[in-house]
């Protein structure tokens, strides 16, 4: 890259209330800008870094059969990232849920229940900003990480972690 700037604010919070139920998250806002003698560069983003990041947990702990347990869901916004230096390579913004359950089974073992993408989310739009023909003014794009790879849609994890 030539020379860049980029200006950003991130905050972090974690509140629990009546001990059992916390809601935890970040947010991070970059303004990112290339400067460059390169007339497609000048001004563009910076590829790769999203301007918007916003990550939520809630979650509820309780004891069943006197056994720690916990139930959770998460949310995760990204906003729109472009994956080359002219910004001609979007990838658009996505919204993903999950959500999960997680049991101790005794002491030091515990087994947890997880689903990832909830709604099956695969496709976001990018806007063209006119119409290409008559109906059509955005186009799909696989939801994607930010390096243009394709995400699974709804996945499910059964995991048993042990401490020795």
């Amino acid at each position: 890259l030539s020379e860049t700037r980029t200006f950003g604010q991130e905050v972090a919070v974690s509140v629990r209330f009546f001990s059992r139920l916390s809601l935890s998250g970040n947010y991070t806002y970059l303004n990112t800008k290339q400067y460059s003698e390169k007339v497609s560069y000048d001004g563009r983003e910076v590829p790769g870094q999203p301007n918007d990041d916003l990550y939520l947990r809630l979650e509820y702990d309780a004891n069943v059969f006197a056994r720690k347990s916990s139930i959770y869901s998460e949310w995760n916004y990204t906003g729109t990232l472009f994956l080359d230096r002219g910004n001609l390579n979007e990838i658009p913004q996505r919204n993903l849920v999950s959500a999960g359950l997680q049991g101790e089974l005794f002491s030091g073992t515990s087994l947890s229940f997880e689903m990832k993408n909830i709604f099956n989310r695969r496709v976001e739009w990018i806007a063209l900003g006119r119409e290409v023909r008559p109906g059509i003014s955005s186009l799909p794009r696989a939801v994607s990480d930010r390096l243009g790879y394709p995400l699974p849609g709804r996945t499910l994890y059964l995991s048993l972690r042990s401490n020795f």
